[in-house]
């Protein structure tokens, strides 16, 4: 099963110069001296293309014996991706999976940071919030945040839709008459490809957070495979109440878990025992004090908030520190001055400490 790097037949190559007929006749012989025979194929004959050329390279052959215990073999020439050469399934029956989706907080994806469209749909959005008069800071970024989802479904249509309509093009000139226009198709819907699988990259990278891969390093499957990993590791299945009963009903788990952090951010703590204090030694002398208690500064709210790991875990409002950093020009100072306000009058807004559910 693979690139045999050759052609049985010379109706399986299309363009450029014809195979000679020994070469042919050598690959013929070798499969029935080892008594091996092609096994068909679902799709498009030609699984290899290049400078206007078209071949059927890829194959999967078997002996009787085999083809007897697995009659239910089937091949399956696929689409093309990023290889000049199709990929080639060989399936035995159909299988199916049901998979249950949960509901979660709307995310941002890193992958709108390639499009170009990107900071113009932030900034408007932005200035519409401000037109709108949307309550505070938190309400301004959640109106810019609900307007790039909106973006993404209407117009960037989601990778995976993308990615099967480019497919489903791709697939359709590669099959059409040889010609100089389907040849300059063939090269633009590559292109526009190459760009949406390295989006599908970055959704699964940001999905996985490996920290120590780079963008670009198109290993989508490994980044797959660590964000289901994680997503396994981090599913709650069970959890005992208070009472030291059993819970695992997702109806129950879900207020029984709101409940427990609620209650354990709004305990109150007993006021310091005075006699305590003050046989307490100072370590801090008047003049540090005096810079501990200055007001904070703008740089200061910056300088923290790069500090954040780019993908690291977002507020209940769905957003990650990339996102501040790369819109920074676009609403940095409202962001610092209502930062600002919170911590130099010890007034923090409602909602700041809410956590996603």
């Amino acid at each position: 099963m693979g690139d045999m790097n050759e052609i049985l037949y010379p109706f399986e190559k299309e363009g450029g110069r014809a195979r000679p007929s020994q070469y042919l006749q050598a690959f013929q012989d070798t499969l029935t001296e080892c008594g091996l025979s092609d096994l068909g194929f679902i799709g498009d004959k030609y699984t290899w293309h290049r400078a206007g050329i078209r071949e059927r390279l890829d194959r999967v052959v078997a002996c009787d014996n085999w083809r007897s215990k697995f009659s239910n073999a089937v091949v399956q020439n696929l689409d093309y991706e990023r290889s000049d050469h199709r990929p080639i399934l060989l399936s035995f029956g159909l299988t199916t999976t049901n998979e249950v989706r949960s509901t979660s907080v709307l995310r941002f994806e890193a992958r709108w940071l390639r499009e170009k469209s990107f900071h113009e749909i932030v900034e408007n959005a932005w200035a519409t919030s401000g037109y709108q008069a949307q309550e505070g800071l938190a309400g301004r970024l959640a109106f810019v945040h609900d307007s790039l989802h909106k973006w993404d479904r209407s117009v960037l249509k989601k990778p995976q839709n993308k990615i099967k309509q480019v497919k489903r093009e791709f697939e359709e000139i590669t099959r059409a008459e040889l010609n100089e226009e389907n040849l300059r198709r063939e090269k633009e819907l590559a292109a526009e490809l190459e760009k949406l699988l390295e989006q599908e990259e970055v959704y699964w990278a940001q999905r996985s957070r490996i920290n120590w891969l780079k963008f670009g390093d198109q290993n989508t499957g490994f980044f797959h495979h660590f964000a289901s990993s994680r997503r396994a590791r981090n599913k709650i299945k069970r959890l005992k109440s208070e009472n030291g009963d059993d819970v695992e009903d997702l109806a129950q788990l879900n207020p029984m878990i709101s409940d427990y952090f609620a209650g354990l951010f709004t305990t109150e703590v007993d006021e310091p025992d005075p006699d305590l204090i003050e046989k307490v030694t100072p370590r801090v002398s008047t003049a540090m004090n005096e810079e501990l208690l200055k007001p904070y500064t703008a740089e200061e709210v910056k300088k923290a908030l790069f500090s954040i790991g780019d993908m690291k875990a977002p507020g209940s409002d769905g957003l990650h520190a990339i996102f501040f950093k790369k819109c920074w020009h676009i609403f940095g100072d409202s962001l610092t001055a209502e930062v600002l306000q919170a911590i130099n009058s010890k007034q923090i807004p409602e909602g700041w400490n809410d956590t996603p559910h």
